[in-house]
């Protein structure tokens, strides 16, 4: 399998939310989000003062209830507060969500089977202020759990053996529901959404050392030209 296999959705910041894939499943800037140098290209700066997040609407596609892996890098300017970098996740209509446990809190990655409960796996770790971490998080159904992998090192794994609920929450990068009070103050990187598993290889492949991957050179591995190290920053 090729990381393009499955592929949802895959947004780079250049510029904007665009999705490169085919799919077109291109995020709203609420906020005036800016674009600054980040850890491929570009990165999303954005800041939780200014009530800033990305969106979209909930649709077939993203609306992932079985095998689910979803990756990104992120660097934080704010810890003081519980921090979302990604979710979907809204009262009543909650699949999952991914943020920091408040102040110097760990890591947490949140699904629910019924869009209200949520079976939370709280990392051991811990972010920094002004580092880029390589965040993957994964829904296995075959073998009935949720993992966290952070920098691509052991995952953390805890029990579960329901589907992810099919919620209306929006897909949004920045802020979990309505609320504001756990909002992202950083840069957001080389977000992808896959409905399924990556293999442990398929995810050293994307952490690619600690330098990360644009999507033209997730092409190019997936079709298997060997001009990864050749090629710029896709748009």
């Amino acid at each position: 399998m090729a990381l393009t296999s499955n592929l949802v959705q895959f947004c780079q910041f250049e510029a904007n939310g665009n999705d490169s894939t085919p799919n077109g499943l291109n995020f709203t800037n609420n906020g005036g989000i800016t674009f600054v140098p980040g850890k491929v290209g570009n990165a999303a700066s954005i800041a939780a003062s200014l009530s800033q997040y990305f969106s979209l609407a909930d649709g077939p596609l993203i609306s992932i209830t079985g095998a689910l892996t979803i990756a990104f890098w992120v660097n934080f300017v704010n810890l003081d507060v519980s921090a979302t970098p990604i979710a979907k996740w809204n009262t009543g209509q909650s699949s999952w969500a991914i943020d920091t446990a408040g102040a110097g809190g760990n890591w947490r990655f949140y699904v629910s089977a019924d869009g209200t409960a949520a079976n939370v796996l709280t990392s051991a770790f811990a972010p920094s202020l002004a580092t880029w971490y390589f965040i993957v998080a994964i829904h296995d159904p075959v073998n009935d759990i949720i993992s966290f992998i952070i920098d691509n090192g052991t995952p953390e794994t805890k029990a579960h053996s329901t589907n992810i609920f099919d919620g209306t929450a929006e897909l949004r990068i920045g802020r979990r529901g309505n609320a504001d009070s756990a909002d992202l103050s950083g840069l957001f990187d080389q977000y992808g959404l896959w409905n399924v598993v990556l293999s442990p290889g398929l995810i050293t492949q994307l952490f690619n050392g600690g330098a990360g991957l644009s999507y033209a050179q997730i092409l190019a591995l997936s079709q298997g030209t060997g001009l990864i190290n050749l090629l710029g920053v896709g748009n």
